[in-house]
């Protein structure tokens, strides 16, 4: 059988999933997923400072920072020594807040007037916030709410200096998306820059909201109102969108006073019970993150860098892993109307998939035809994905009109051997046949569920193959004569069908093997090879992918400076800066300009005292021995020499950088430089101030703020009501990143 027989339509990358739909599912760049929740892994920290902590954040490094509503103070506790120390004291602690002026009781969101009559009972449920709210580290500051102060103030992370202060009547909450600030107050959401500017975003009063969210990506803002029955949700020039999620689907009383955002976009709501509860970005609650865990309520969540989720209690911080989480509720994807082009009654033939089912995940599989009789059907369903609505909506709507065409499903389950290998192409895991006569259009629903708590259900990729062919073609027609035993015999030879099918595509496919942007991972050291690359096996495969694709134009250049430059960029992901010896070690000679009693003097004893080990002293721990200095040299002399073919490679890595990549770098090196050449590495991050600090390298003029020495009023001035000026060494500080950043050096001044 050749294989242009066939004709397929393919879901493999993310354009072509997001053409579909998919509702509580976990819709990634290759494919979609069931969503994990996270579960308990054990106390962050259990220190006194910790219990009860009214704001948590968590920065890059794993510190974890928070505030004690009992007595104000900003506390920091380090991973890594086990360490709690007190930061700063932000303020005189107020338990009870005064509110005032709340809004009116009517708000609009778009066309739609929500009435509000129990405004006191916000107002009551406001008194009984602590006196800071959330806290956020982003764009190396630390962000504060300050309902007391009715403000939100930014500070250092180091010095824990006040750089932005935000005057703000009665906050509420805070979120941060796209480089923004969102603060939400009883006049609506504003959004400020990084230094505090106001930008243009407002959004009218909503008398009753309790918490505020945010899209990493800066699509969607969210809004807790008590009053709503899910999350009220926003554009990001702050128009209402929509309402999604149901709050009821948690239980009926479900009442969210917390919420946050993880870096996938998903929402956390609790009610400061023990329990958080799970919502996709389409507000498709996914499940809670369990209850039997050791918390007796939940005060602050936030999230660290890695995903993980931090919950305040009051036994501790603790910390919920995504990695090892739970299986979510089961979720669905739909694929917009396929069209075959036929008007037969065999029109599709064969579904191929590629699923990642551990043990536990399961996929079932439904499908549902039309012919071109039902074009209002396919009308139906086309405006259903086309218009503008909650996808809960959708949803129902898709059941509604397809709920009697589905065909029963094929359950699809994990396979004996689940372990990927490498191919040139990638392989189905399950396929199935069309069963039942299909005609010219055509729908699939993937239902995603997982059997067990740590279960795993994914695809990848998805194709579609029509119109109906098999090989009983090529058969006598007498084996077609009984339908029972047609239909048989079809299934039978299609597990042929599809080892030859899939054989002959792999064929078509070799030329994407030596494609960088599309060969699978596993051939990238085998292209680096015949390139003669030396690809390390544990760099990433995009930058594999990158030197591969740059191998050109590396040979072109090869060894010289910028093509050493190029190539180590490529691996550690910053340029270094390559000096060559006699570029900065400059001989001294006497008779070029510079006579000996004239202009140079040569004294027994130091001008100035020094100590020992900073001087020279002729005589003493100076000899000059045989040598004679005189005008000229009889043999002549190359003062160069000792520079010569030698160089040094500066690196803005941390220790524990370089030592991950210290075996390639030497191997880079060497490779890419003249054999009788030495060389030196020198790593320069956080090197402080001095001849080390080199602009572009580790030294970096980021977020530039005019800064008056003597004249600012920063820092610790603001937070004790006492005006000073800063003077540099005292309590102002060029310093250098921590955790090895981009960012090695970093100059803050005054807003």
């Amino acid at each position: 059988m050749k294989p242009v027989e066939f004709r397929s339509q393919i879901f493999r990358d993310s354009a072509q999933w997001q053409y579909g739909l998919s509702y509580r599912l976990d819709l990634r760049d290759n494919g979609v997923a069931l969503f994990s929740r996270p579960a308990f892994t054990g106390w962050a920290t259990q220190a006194e400072e910790a219990r009860a902590a009214s704001s948590l954040a968590v920065d890059e490094c794993g510190c974890i920072f928070w505030i004690n509503p009992q007595n104000c103070r900003l506390y920091r506790y380090d991973p890594t020594s086990g360490l709690v120390e007190v930061m700063t004291q932000l303020a005189q602690c107020n338990t009870l807040r005064n509110l005032s002026d709340l809004c009116a009781s009517a708000v609009s969101y778009g066309d739609e007037s929500v009435n509000r009559r129990d405004a006191e009972s916000a107002e009551v449920a406001q008194r009984n916030q602590p006196a800071f709210g959330r806290m956020l580290i982003v764009e190396r500051r630390l962000w504060i709410l300050d309902r007391d102060g009715s403000r939100v103030i930014a500070l250092r992370p180091d010095t824990f200096q006040i750089i932005t202060e935000i005057s703000v009547s009665n906050p509420i909450d805070i979120a941060w998306s796209a480089g923004r600030l969102l603060v939400l107050d009883h006049n609506g959401i504003s959004a400020y820059d990084v230094n505090g500017k106001p930008l243009h975003l407002q959004q009218r009063c909503t008398p009753a909201t309790v918490a505020l969210g945010a899209d990493p990506k800066g699509q969607w803002i969210y809004v807790v109102d008590s009053f709503a029955k899910g999350f009220l949700r926003f554009k990001a020039d702050g128009s209402f969108a929509d309402e999604i999620g149901v709050f009821s689907d948690v239980e009926p009383c479900f009442r969210p006073r917390l919420l946050a955002l993880n870096p996938g976009g998903s929402l956390f709501a609790c009610d400061e019970s023990a329990v958080a509860h799970q919502f996709s970005a389409d507000g498709g609650y996914i499940g809670d993150t369990g209850d039997l865990v050791p918390l007796s309520g939940i005060s602050a969540i936030t999230f660290g860098p890695s995903g993980d989720l931090y919950a305040a209690a009051p036994e501790g911080i603790a910390r919920f892993g995504s990695a090892t989480g739970l299986a979510g509720n089961e979720g669905v994807f739909y694929t917009r109307t396929l069209d075959s082009g036929c008007d037969d009654v065999d029109c599709w033939h064969r579904l191929d998939l590629t699923a990642d089912l551990e043990s536990g995940g399961a996929l079932d599989v439904r499908y549902a035809t039309a012919s071109s009789k039902d074009a209002a059907l396919v009308n139906a369903v086309n405006n259903v994905f086309a218009k503008e609505s909650p996808l809960q909506e959708k949803v129902a709507t898709l059941e509604t009109l397809l709920e009697d065409r589905w065909q029963t499903p094929d359950e699809l389950r994990a396979t004996a051997d689940a372990t990927p290998q490498a191919s040139l192409r990638e392989r189905p895991t399950h396929s199935m046949l069309f069963r039942a006569q299909t005609s010219r259009y055509l729908w699939l629903k993937l239902t995603l569920s997982g059997l067990a708590s740590g279960s795993r259900a994914s695809v990848s990729s998805m194709r579609v193959y029509y119109p109906r062919l098999s090989y009983l073609r090529y058969l006598p027609a007498v084996y077609q004569e009984n339908e029972v035993s047609k239909e048989f015999l079809g299934r039978y030879l299609s597990l042929f069908e599809t080892v030859f099918s899939g054989l002959e595509a792999t064929i078509e496919t070799i030329p994407e093997v030596f494609d960088p942007e599309r060969t699978p991972k596993e051939f990238l050291d085998w292209l680096g090879q015949w390139l003669d690359l030396g690809i390390e096996e544990d760099w990433k495969p995009e930058v594999k992918r990158k030197l591969i694709r740059k191998a050109s134009s590396l040979y072109q250049k090869k060894g010289t400076p910028a093509a050493l430059t190029e190539f180590i960029e490529i691996v550690i992901g910053r340029p270094p800066l390559i000096r060559e010896s006699f570029q900065v070690e400059r001989p001294f000679i006497l008779g070029e300009g510079r006579s000996l009693g004239n202009e140079t003097y040569v004294f027994p004893q130091p001008v100035k005292p020094l100590p020992r080990e900073q001087r020279t002293v002729l005589g003493c721990s100076s000899i000059l021995g045989r040598t004679l200095i005189s005008e000229s040299a009889t043999v002549p002399i190359n003062p160069f020499r000792a520079a010569a073919h030698h160089f040094t490679v500066l690196l803005d890595l941390s220790p524990l950088e370089f030592q991950r990549h210290e075996r390639g770098l030497h191997r880079i090196i060497r490779e890419n430089s003249p054999a009788h050449v030495g060389y030196d590495i020198r790593l320069v991050s956080d090197v402080g101030l001095g001849p080390n600090l080199m602009l572009g390298i580790n030294f970096r003029v980021q977020d530039p703020q005019p800064f008056n020495l003597g004249h600012s009023s920063l820092g610790r001035s603001v937070l004790s009501r006492f005006r000073y000026g800063p003077e540099l060494g005292i309590d102002t500080l060029v310093t250098g990143s921590s955790c090895g950043s981009n960012d090695a050096a970093l100059f803050y001044g005054e807003q």
